[in-house]
């Protein structure tokens, strides 16, 4: 049946603009005092992670040398910076001597000796945590937002990620009307978080959107191979004209324009995870990768290039498919 691969194109169309729709939606709802209580819970879970590890640092350095003992375990706090925003430090004689993430401004005793939990340094904001050693003292710091002073691929203003709130939240150190105070596990107050301006996401409306995404892939996928199939002649290589437009538009909206924003916003689209001189992110170079999958299976299985009488027609469809691939590395 011919029209087939028509009607999965237009109903994957439909599940197209149902996902645009219920996107813009679950991201245009007011935050309440339930995503505040939220958030605190997330810290509290940090709290309880960073006074673990101290604690067990601690009962190593009773029966080592404190370098040793950091040195020996740097890696795994190295990890607990990239993947939680926990950073640990050791002090000796008020002398920093050990740091477990150097892109953060060292603290200075003064500041976390304070009775206040809440630092605000340079570039972020943080909630530490202090046990004090017979000849020494570990402080860990907990990463709550970043405000760098200029952002790049790298450097990113916003909430640590496990806190999933939006970037425009602004933090405030006192109490005011509006706004939501946050306490650390221990209940002393913290900060708070002005909510009254910004939105935040509904968990049903962004399920409703992603499978409307996947939907659109599954069906947009097997409306154009059943029409890549059918075709015969000239309207076959239409039909891969086309594909080829579309993987490449696809591509140039994901990594120049962001879209769509459900996808781009997950982990595998953040620096953090990976990051290099051609490719931003991880989920860079899986869309790269994918489009080159793709459309070397179409032209492998359906372009069939030797069929093309014509030598100069077989040239200029080469130079075509090279330009093409410039034009996407370099646009990454």
């Amino acid at each position: 049946m011919p029209q087939r691969g028509i009607y999965f194109l237009l109903a994957a169309v439909v599940f197209l603009v149902v996902g645009i729709i219920t996107a813009n939606r679950f991201r245009n709802e007011s935050y309440s005092h339930k995503d505040a209580r939220k958030f605190e819970k997330v810290l509290h879970k940090k709290e309880r992670l960073l006074q673990s590890e101290l604690e067990q640092l601690q009962a190593l350095l009773a029966d080592g040398s404190p370098t040793e003992v950091l040195d020996r375990h740097s890696s795994k706090y190295q990890k607990l910076a990239a993947r939680h925003g926990i950073s640990i430090y050791y002090y000796e004689k008020g002398i920093l001597k050990y740091w477990s993430d150097h892109s953060i401004p060292l603290p200075n005793t003064r500041r976390v000796q304070s009775e206040r939990s809440y630092i605000s340094l340079r570039n972020a904001d943080y909630v530490s945590v202090v046990r004090q050693l017979d000849e020494g003292r570990l402080v860990g710091l907990i990463e709550i937002k970043t405000h760098f002073p200029f952002q790049n691929d790298f450097l990113i203003n916003g909430f640590q990620r496990d806190f999933s709130l939006d970037p425009d939240v602004e933090i405030e150190i006192l109490e005011a009307n509006g706004s939501e105070s946050i306490y650390n596990e221990d209940g002393n107050y913290l900060f708070s978080l002005d909510l009254s301006d910004t939105v935040s996401a509904n968990t049903g409306l962004k399920t409703i959107a992603i499978s409307s995404l996947l939907l659109f892939i599954f069906l947009i996928s097997a409306g154009f191979n059943w029409q890549v199939k059918e075709a015969k002649g000239a309207g076959k290589w239409l039909w891969i004209s086309i594909v080829t437009l579309f993987i490449v538009a696809g591509g140039i909206a994901i990594l120049k324009y962001s879209f769509p924003t459900l996808l781009t916003e997950t982990k595998l689209f953040q620096p953090e995870l990976f990051a290099s001189h051609f490719f931003p992110s991880l989920g860079s170079l899986l869309v790269i990768s994918l489009m080159a999958i793709v459309l070397g299976s179409l032209y492998y299985q359906h372009g069939n290039l030797l069929g093309i009488r014509s030598q100069r027609g077989r040239l200029v469809l080469s130079l075509l498919l090279y330009v093409l691939w410039v034009e996407v590395l370099l646009m990454t």
